[in-house]
């Protein structure tokens, strides 16, 4: 199992985080490979909510249906691949800390993904792209731009 995290402290309100890092629409405007997210089921967000995603990483284009498996509003949102070549879960929780948010991210794959046929190389630059994309959330949140 694969398995990459990320952890960073946003000086913003938890509920005003959780609202944008759990609507896949989002994704583009902080997450740097990310081409395209659309939802495909109908709102609000919840258990069963599904949506397409369009990426690109190690110049290979990504093409995904999640369904989110876990949602606890204001806290945590779960999904899973459930259509494409490259299978991950990822869990996004969101918790109130020093008058901002602490976020934590886990995301997973089988030893029979891209990362693991790909190499210690790949692997690490996913890992190195999923700090800098939280990075840049923070960025984004912080400068009020979210």
């Amino acid at each position: 199992m694969t398995e990459l995290r990320a952890d960073v402290f946003i000086d913003r309100p938890a509920r005003e985080v959780f609202g944008f890092i759990s609507d896949p629409r989002n994704n583009p405007r902080w997450q740097r490979g990310m081409k395209q997210c659309e939802m495909v089921t109908e709102p609000p967000l919840g258990v069963g909510s599904q949506y397409d995603q369009v990426a690109g990483f190690a110049g290979r284009r990504i093409v995904s249906r999640f369904e989110i498996i876990e949602f606890v509003e204001d806290r945590v949102v779960v999904a899973t691949t459930i259509r494409g070549s490259f299978p991950i879960t990822f869990r996004r929780a969101v918790e109130p800390a020093s008058g901002g948010a602490r976020v934590t991210a886990r995301i997973t794959g089988n030893e029979e993904d891209f990362f693991a046929r790909s190499g210690r190389l790949v692997r690490s630059m996913a890992h190195r792209a999923v700090k800098k994309d939280y990075r840049r959330l923070k960025r984004l949140l912080e400068s009020g731009v979210g």
